[in-house]
């Protein structure tokens, strides 16, 4: 199915705690939803072998969420959260990054 969470959006006790990539979008018929093709960080053995669809709104929910930053020196763990503008389903659009392997750029 289509993993759709309105309470992901401007709740504050919500917080990124693991890193996810979209890798797609498609239509269902049969729900007649919009929805992001999502890689998990987790394991293949997770969701649809690895992956997962989550609701695409619009216009893209927007809410208020906590974002670790880093405050120490690098490696060291430490963070404080800052409040940021997040938006997409589950803060899915905040904050986007493409991974890069070896000399790809």
């Amino acid at each position: 199915g289509i993993y759709a969470d309105s309470a992901c959006i401007g709740n504050p006790n919500m917080f990124p705690d693991h890193v996810v990539l979209i890798v797609g979008f498609g239509y269902d018929e049969a729900t007649k939803q919009d929805f992001w093709i999502v890689r998990n960080s987790q394991s293949a053995s997770w969701g649809e072998d690895g992956f997962f669809r989550l609701l695409k709104s619009s216009p893209a929910p927007c809410g208020a969420m906590p974002i670790p930053e880093p405050m120490g020196p690098p490696g060291s763990n430490e963070y404080h959260h800052v409040q940021h503008t997040a938006c997409g389903t589950c803060g899915l659009l905040t904050m986007p990054v493409v991974p890069v392997v070896g000399d790809a750029i």
